[in-house]
């Protein structure tokens, strides 16, 4: 006996596409629920109002993208509090008419201008500024935050050299510490910075040399006296030349040669029309003269050659070919050069052009950021030189 199969029951098509069509609005509703708690967001205008950073959602490759940056910054901007410009890091003195204030490397007013000398802040709490008491000139040692830290009493000032700044009280020079305590009392016409432990100092015609405790450590008079560089001084004294130690005591004679201050074991000795580098142990270092020749600084230093300036390390191998009609000293890992167009630039240790020769005056590197002028204009630029903050304007 055959048996017959019973057909398959089927869902009644009226029946099956309204339950599908459910499914799919349930699992749209959940989505936009559900996901990362920004479904709403992500299926609204193709993904314009999602939050910064979420994911962004699929779009057909062909299709358009209409999203507007603007738009969204607006949609997703958030009331802010207005901080105050930092204070923090370089402070760079600016003109305003007659008075000077100070703005950050964002160039941004930190300091209204009140002053009518300004030197920058060495990197520490205090800087020196002037303004005009009784007729005259009064310098005083400022803070940041703009309020004096020793009131404005000192005709004339120098900056801070290991921990003292010389000024000047009734025509006589002394020292202060980075307090604004006087260290050293005013008894000096002339006053020098301190390197190596000492400082050049006058009372009469000639010069000798005091400790940080203001002591004499040299007493012997001298025309001539330089700053110490690795210990050592060129001075002057009746009609000769010498090096001295830190003591005083007379190492070389150099007869009608001039000295510059020693400087990474290296000092410039000019003889006629050459210049040469003398080591420690005062003998010639390499034996190339050159037309011109400044000082080592992180170990290069440069040099001219027919016409042209170059660098050498220290071995007084050519670390960069002469090409530049100048060339300072390295600050930083940049050097500023100028180009013969007259204008300058900055390259690293290699000799690469970091910084295009495009400015009128630039200044060494200091705490990152070097003060340069364009045109009119005198702003900062970073180490990359990508980015020209403006100061001010003289126009």
């Amino acid at each position: 006996m055959e048996v017959k199969k019973r057909p398959k029951k089927r869902i009644p098509t009226v029946v099956f596409y309204p339950v599908i069509a459910g499914v799919c609005t349930i699992g749209v509703l959940l989505f936009a629920l559900l996901y990362k708690g920004q479904g709403a967001l992500a299926l609204q205008d193709g993904g314009a109002n999602m939050p910064a950073g979420s994911p962004a959602p699929d779009t057909d490759a062909n299709e358009t993208n209409n999203f507007d940056p603007e738009s969204a910054l607006q949609i997703q901007a958030t009331p802010t509090q207005t901080l105050p410009p930092s204070s923090e890091g370089r402070l760079i003195p600016y003109p305003q008419g007659q008075v000077w204030g100070y703005k950050n490397t964002s160039g941004q007013m930190v300091l209204e201008p009140l002053y009518y000398r300004a030197l920058e802040f060495s990197g520490g709490l205090y800087a020196f500024a002037a303004v005009e008491r009784e007729g005259a000139l009064r310098y005083g040692l400022l803070t940041r935050a703009g309020t004096w830290a020793v009131e404005p009493s000192w005709s004339d000032v120098r900056p801070f050299s290991e921990g003292l700044a010389a000024v000047e009280i009734d025509e006589k020079w002394g020292y202060v510490d980075e307090s604004g305590k006087l260290a050293i009392d005013c008894a000096y016409r002339e006053a020098g910075d301190f390197h190596n432990g000492r400082a050049k100092v006058r009372a009469g015609a000639s010069y000798s040399y005091i400790d940080p405790d203001g002591d004499l450590a040299i007493r012997s008079s001298y025309s001539e006296a330089g700053d110490f560089g690795n210990d050592m001084a060129f001075v002057a004294q009746d009609g000769k030349r010498y090096t001295i130690d830190k003591a005083g005591t007379k190492i070389t004679t150099w007869g009608s040669e001039v000295g510059e201050v020693y400087s990474e074991g290296f000092a410039v000795i000019q003889r006629g029309d050459q210049y040469y580098y003398y080591n420690v142990d005062r003998s010639k270092a390499f034996d190339e003269g050159y037309e011109g020749a400044r000082p080592f600084s992180e170990q290069l230093a440069a040099v001219k050659r027919e016409g042209r300036w170059g660098y050498i390390n220290n071995m007084g191998v050519t670390a960069i070919q002469p090409q530049f009609s100048e060339a300072l000293e390295f600050s930083q890992s940049r050097a500023a050069v100028k180009d013969a167009s007259g204008k300058w630039g900055f390259i690293d240790k290699t000799g690469k052009t970091i910084i295009a020769c495009v400015y009128d005056e630039v200044e060494a590197f200091s705490f990152g950021y070097a003060v340069v002028k364009i045109n009119n204009l005198t702003g900062v630029i970073d180490r990359d030189g990508k980015n020209f903050v403006e100061l001010y304007s003289e126009a």
